[in-house]
């Protein structure tokens, strides 16, 4: 293995000829940064995604140019890790997702279950689970239907409401309803959701709880001093990560 081999295994501008000889190098490394290169062509994945090499499996099951039946066949691979990254990728088709939404690996179904591409009625039938984690990981999916997510506001677990807050898709109504949580992490999750009311957040800034007051004071750095603006939330930069820790 040389440097050079190293370089052209995972640079996009590698012409496919040679990135189909790289799939068949002898090491490991070099055909995992291979199955990883979004230039390398499908037929190539096929091969790379029956690699020996666990690493090569994931690095396919996380190519974001992987078709959708490469990720149908990993999706039954015996290594977890190649599971949970085929349930992350965007191109997972609606039935594998659901397949591994059911996965006994809390890893691999965590994954499934907060991809924007996971059926809103599969997601729907999960926020009934018994498991508070199954109903955290769904009321994270911005594909989770509106309806289903206001009743997740109202779950028995403050870390199921702390995920609803936390999600793209919940209304006004619902941040509202949520505001005067009994939990301060779930308040202050609404402070920081770029839907909360500019009022609301006024309010907020007057919380006893000092982890509230500081999510209001991280709005305000986020966001330029005049109402105008103030009041249109959608300059936030915004990312599908639990801020709070509960996983």
């Amino acid at each position: 293995m040389t440097q050079r081999d190293l370089h052209e295994a995972g640079h996009p501008a590698t012409p496919p000829p040679r990135l189909r000889d790289l799939a068949r190098h002898n090491s490991a490394e070099v055909r995992a940064r291979v199955a990883g290169n979004v230039s390398t062509p499908a037929e190539t994945l096929v091969e790379l995604a029956r690699d020996v090499d666990r690493m090569v499996r994931v690095m396919v099951a996380g190519n974001p140019q992987t078709p959708e039946y490469i990720l149908a066949s990993l999706a039954a691979d015996t290594d977890r890790a190649v599971r949970e990254m085929v349930g992350d990728n965007r191109n997972s088709s609606m039935e594998v997702l659901t397949r591994l939404g059911r996965d006994k690996n809390t890893q691999v179904s965590r994954q499934a279950l907060i991809n924007v591409h996971m059926p809103a009625a599969e997601l729907a039938t999960y926020a009934q689970a018994n498991h508070w984690q199954v109903r955290y990981h769904v009321a994270l999916n911005p594909n989770m239907p509106s309806e289903v997510l206001l009743l997740l506001a109202q779950d028995r677990d403050a870390r199921v409401r702390s995920a609803v807050a936390q999600n793209t898709r919940a209304t006004e109504d619902i941040l509202r309803s949520l505001f005067r949580d009994q939990m301060a992490q779930v308040r202050a999750r609404v402070a920081e959701h770029p839907k909360t009311p500019l009022e609301v957040l006024q309010m907020l800034e007057q919380d006893p709880e000092p982890v509230v007051r500081q999510a209001t004071q991280w709005v305000a750095r986020h966001l330029e001093d005049d109402e105008a603006v103030l009041a249109d939330h959608s300059r936030f930069d915004w990312e599908l990560e639990p801020r709070d820790g509960w996983t």
